[in-house]
């Protein structure tokens, strides 16, 4: 059985995951038990960008939804496509 849609859940849950991280006046703020603060000074490129993945994989209280959104928020910021990055 397939379970309907339910767009106020999706919107909630959108918003939610949209502020796990958040960007502004050159940070990279991660939204967990605390605040974890990275310079976009230092996600300036996509070497840069997998570096802080895989410190950020390191830590206990990060999520796959807290780095995914990261490498959104990162890799927009520096006008990277992350689609078009070759394998």
């Amino acid at each position: 059985m397939s379970e309907s849609f339910n767009k106020d859940e999706y919107l909630t849950d959108l918003k939610r995951r949209q502020n796990l991280v958040t960007a502004d006046e050159g940070w990279i703020t991660i939204h967990g038990p605390f605040e974890y603060e990275i310079a976009l000074a230092r996600c300036a490129n996509a070497v840069a960008i997998l570096q802080w993945v895989r410190h950020l994989s390191e830590k206990t209280w990060v999520t796959t939804e807290m780095i995914e959104r990261f490498v959104a928020v990162a890799s927009s910021k520096i006008d990277l496509d992350i689609d078009s990055v070759p394998a």
